[in-house]
């Protein structure tokens, strides 16, 4: 559990910035 949750803390912004842009550019 607690790697699960260091993984999203680190992973978090990156997993964003990838995912907002992709998004925009479906839309």
């Amino acid at each position: 559990m607690f790697y699960w949750v260091l993984k999203n803390i680190l992973l978090g912004p990156l997993v964003k910035l990838i995912w907002r842009p992709w998004v925009e550019g479906l839309e």
